[in-house]
């Protein structure tokens, strides 16, 4: 069995900030995505 002893990073030691965003609110957020088929004319939305 192998244990490190290296100092590990927590949670608390990670900052993560999000990205700043031009829309007011979560709710104005377009998740939709487009899925064209190589071999058809079939789009599915």
């Amino acid at each position: 069995m192998h244990i490190d002893h290296d100092i590990k990073l927590g949670f608390k030691d990670v900052l993560i900030r999000p990205k700043r965003s031009a829309l007011p609110s979560r709710a104005e957020v377009d998740i939709t995505r487009e899925f064209t088929f190589k071999h058809s004319d079939n789009r599915y939305h």
